[in-house]
């Protein structure tokens, strides 16, 4: 073997344990950094939450903000229309309900007005079929319309986007509603659609339609 060669073969060997310390190197530094990653990912989760308020026990409409039991949870801080809540600490004084609560609701700035205030929620029991309750897949929290007939006998929107507050307990083992041909559904109404829903079931049949927000149509 040549001595250029025998050189060569010297400085390979000499280049390869660097090498393999550069790899061992490098797995430590990647799991390191992993591990950086993960702690500030924690970290940013924790950062990224807000406590805000929701209702301990049901509440009629009317309770004094100061005795209303209440629970803190914590919700994403990126939550849609997080200026709506009510955060913790800062539960209003001096005002009421303004609707009813379950156990559970998240509170709404919007829930509380001044005692005795005319926008004070009040509710409405509607006689609906079964079959259209179900069909509509309601559950407590959603928005109906309310369609009725006028003193012509034509089809009308009474009450447009009212919360459900209440639905029929009567379920059978089917998952489907049982019991009688009617069911009574809770809404939450304003004075004024109190008297417009009463108005109506005088003149005849009411029925339930899941509520869009689309605007309002006149049905001949």
């Amino acid at each position: 073997m040549s001595t250029d060669v025998r050189k060569a073969n010297s400085l390979v060997l000499l280049r390869r344990p660097p090498t393999r310390l550069s790899l061992a190197h490098g797995a430590m530094l990647t799991a390191g950094l992993a591990t950086f990653v993960t702690v500030g990912s924690a970290l940013r989760d924790r950062d990224a939450t807000v406590d805000v308020l929701v209702a301990a026990a049901p509440s009629a409409v009317g309770t004094a903000s100061e005795t209303l039991a209440v629970e803190t949870v914590a919700i994403d801080a990126d939550t849609v229309l997080l200026d709506r809540l009510v955060r913790s600490g800062a539960l209003p004084v001096g005002l009421a309900l303004g609707r009813p609560l379950a156990a559970g609701d998240v509170l709404l700035r919007s829930d509380f007005v001044e005692s005795g205030s005319p926008t004070m929620v009040r509710t409405a029991s509607l006689a609906i079929e079964p079959a259209v309750i179900d069909g509509l897949g309601l559950v407590v929290g959603d928005r109906v319309d309310v369609l009725g007939v006028d003193d012509l006998g034509a089809t009308r929107f009474v009450v447009s986007g009212v919360r459900v507050a209440r639905l029929p307990r009567a379920v059978g083992a089917d998952g489907l509603l049982s019991g009688p041909g009617s069911s009574f559904v809770t809404v939450e109404v304003t004075a004024e659609e109190a008297v417009a829903l009463d108005a109506a079931r005088r003149l005849g049949p009411i029925d339930l339609v899941r509520s869009t927000g689309a605007p309002e149509v006149a049905v001949g």
